[in-house]
Parts: C-alpha cells; structure tokens; sequence
C-alpha cells in the first residue's frame, strides 16, 4: 500500500538517511524538497527527489506530483512537513498547510509512516543516530496529522530518554 512518511527535519543528511534506510523495502523512494536546495544538490533527483517551491504556485504541481505517486501501492513519498531544517530542539516547529491537501488527495488505503531522527553525541566519540518510527492507517491521522506527530514526537522522545538514562551522558549534569 501507498506510504506517505512523515520525519522531523534537522540536518542536510535526513533524506539520505531515510533513502538509506527505505534501500532494502524493494518499494521505489521519493522525496519532495526545496527546489533551490535541489539546484544545488542535483544529484538528490537521481535518489528520488522532486522538488517543491513554496510561495508559489509551483507548490500545487508539486503536491499534485506527490498524491499521483502514492496511488501506487510500490511508492513511499518522504514529506518533511516543516519544510525547512528546524533545530532538534525545536519541538513544535511549523508546519506548512500542503500536508494537508495532500492527505485529501490519498487513496484511503494509504498508510503514514512517523519517523523521528535522533542524532546522539553522549560520551562516545562518534555520533549515533537513533530512529524512532510508528506507522497509521491513514484514517487514524487524517483529521489532524500535526498534532498526531506531536504525539508521537513526544512519546519518542520520552522512550529515547528512559533507554539512554543518565549515565549514558557521562559528564552532562
């Protein structure tokens, strides 16, 4: 079934990661992103980018574009709804409205996958990436997807903190 997947947005490598992540589901990998950052990274299109141009009116095509490929159950589109890089700290970033007309134009057999990127320092020398997903029928989040990722971000976020625990942060007080 189609699969619209919804991640928080931090750092330039969230697409590359999920496209990483979606290599081995055999399903074909889209992700819509700001066309001026697509002129600069060309090669993102070749991974299965598109782009979006908010402000204008570009912006329909683009969502138009999106609905058309989740009518096929082989496609998963990668929407970063807050459709900038936000700091991780921000918890309750904005959300532009095309998700919205978007969900009207999925087929009710669609499912949306939540995705949460967790990037983690601690005391190891190298960085770790923890990833938090949960997926829903389309019907469960529909009726307001922003606060149900909200829900889901702060649950995430709360499980993340219990598994880390203090001392995994050696020297952070």
């Amino acid at each position: 079934m189609p699969t619209l997947w919804v991640a928080n947005h931090t750092s330039w490598w969230d697409g590359i990661v999920l496209k990483a992540f979606h290599s081995t589901s055999g399903r074909k990998f889209h992700a819509m992103m700001l066309e001026e950052e697509l002129k600069k990274n060309y090669f993102l299109a070749r991974l299965g980018a598109f782009s979006v141009q908010p402000g204008s009116r570009s912006v329909v095509e683009s969502l138009r574009y999106a609905a058309e490929l989740l009518q096929s159950p082989n496609n998963t589109v990668v929407f970063f709804p807050q459709g900038r890089i936000n700091s991780l700290l921000s918890l309750k970033p904005h959300w532009m409205p095309g998700v919205n007309k978007l969900l009207q134009q999925m087929p009710e057999s669609s499912q949306v996958l939540f995705t949460l990127l967790l990037p983690e320092f601690g005391s190891y020398s190298k960085p770790t990436l923890c990833v938090y997903h949960r997926m829903f029928p389309l019907n469960e989040v529909k009726a307001n997807m922003e606060l149900a990722f909200q829900q889901f971000q702060k649950e995430a976020i709360q499980r993340h903190t219990d598994r880390m625990g203090e001392g995994h942060f050696y020297g952070w007080k």
